[in-house]
């Protein structure tokens, strides 16, 4: 029975973007309609501010459900979570000022409509850090891809492999976001592995713990990456498979490991032309 209450936590991503849609609507139809005193656009708000104070307390609601799966920065989900109680009770409030006003109201009710306007943003904002990571708004992709010239002269690890984890792996195992006790950001995280064990040691005649969550049947509850997310191409699994089987080689270049015709074909349709030529050929 807990667990299924517990489990009412996933409908928060669903839930989650009303309230911000519906606050930012009332906050400007408040402001265009300010000056008018005019008993249908006061009910037109007085509707919307309801239904945003409802859809705030039932997505506060799940996603606090959501939070006990664990799995995710405790500072950042404390802080997520009490903004969000402080938006739901200031949404509440905006509702009843709005409805039932006071003398004494008046003058509080803009003021507080701009703090809860501001509690939104800052709430959503550490919700996004906890999902994507602190420096998801900041980071540039640009300066993040990795570019090979020469495949032979590429690290294993750095250049061909982590790539793949961070387009794959990374957004549900880092350390803001930690599911199943697995961080997938560094050497040292993937070596220590996650609750289920080590990733990159196979047991018995089992496909490495890796490779085989990847491998798994989409509809099967431990696939990886899950259902709904971009899946690894068999060129990727190819690459993790040939990595592994190198004993998982951190520092080794890829000049250096044998290959099969196939992974040969593979590695060289990584590597990009940087000269002048090229760029204007491509533009």
């Amino acid at each position: 029975m807990i667990l299924q209450i517990i489990s009412l936590g996933r409908l928060h991503p669903l839930l989650v973007h009303l309230p911000i849609g519906i606050l930012v609507l009332a906050f400007l139809m408040e402001l265009y309609f300010r000056k008018k005193d005019s008993e249908t656009e006061n009910n037109i708000i007085i509707f919307t501010l309801a239904i945003a104070a409802l859809s705030t307390v039932l997505s506060v609601a799940s996603g606090w459900l959501l939070g006990e799966v664990g799995g995710y920065d405790e500072t950042l989900l404390f802080r997520h979570r009490w903004m969000a109680i402080g938006l739901a009770i200031g949404s509440v409030l905006l509702y009843f000022i709005k409805k039932y006003p006071k003398s004494w109201s008046k003058n509080i009710y803009l003021p507080l409509f701009i703090c809860v306007i501001a509690l939104l943003g800052l709430t959503g904002h550490y919700g996004g850090s906890m999902t994507h990571g602190e420096d998801y708004l900041y980071k540039n992709e640009k300066a993040k891809k990795v570019v090979i010239t020469d495949v032979d002269n590429a690290l294993v690890f750095n250049d061909i492999i982590m790539p793949i984890l961070d387009d794959k792996c990374v957004s549900c195992h880092n350390p803001n976001k930690v599911k199943g006790g697995l961080i997938m950001t560094n050497k040292e995280q993937l070596l220590l592995g996650g609750e289920s064990g080590s990733l990159l040691v196979a047991e018995k005649d089992e496909d490495p713990r890796l490779i085989h969550h990847i491998k798994l049947p989409m509809e099967d509850d431990d696939h990886m990456p899950p259902k709904g997310k971009v899946q690894l191409t068999n060129q990727e699994i190819q690459l993790l498979e040939w990595w592994i089987g190198h004993e998982n080689c951190f520092d080794c270049v890829a000049g250096t490991l044998d290959k099969t015709e196939k992974i040969n074909t593979i590695l060289n349709s990584l590597e990009e032309d940087t000269s002048t030529r090229a760029l204007i050929a491509k533009k």
